[in-house]
């Protein structure tokens, strides 16, 4: 799992904790059995997983390059180009998202990368 992924994941488990355990009115033990499977999956399933997903917004600048945000973006019209917090991840490739212009706006995406299957 990575940092993108944690803060909705956190959140999805406090949303289920309370209404399972805290509303239901669940014992400490009855807590502490619900956080331990609940690690339990997601380490099962992070051990699992074959494929990584990264969530985003991309949009272009005025000069044609494009840019990956982890949160969708705001046009900056001074500086003819888009405000917010980038990711690491550089898209150079301007053949990218052809339709794709300054006066779109941003767009969700979803990166998939998978592991090579040897064979």
């Amino acid at each position: 799992m990575n940092n993108q992924e944690y803060e909705p994941q956190k959140r999805e488990c406090w949303e289920e904790y309370t209404r399972k355990c805290v509303h239901e009115g669940k014992s400490a033990y009855g807590a502490f059995i619900f956080a331990f499977d609940r690690a339990y999956a997601l380490g099962k399933q992070e051990k699992d997983a074959e494929e990584t997903v990264i969530h985003g917004w991309v949009a272009r600048d005025k000069s044609g390059d494009l840019y990956m945000y982890h949160t969708k973006p705001l046009r900056n019209v001074v500086a003819d180009r888009w405000r917010g917090e980038s990711s690491d991840i550089d898209l150079y490739n301007n053949l990218l998202f052809p339709d794709l212009t300054w006066d779109s706006d941003p767009i969700e995406v979803e990166l998939i990368i998978k592991r090579k299957k040897n064979g």
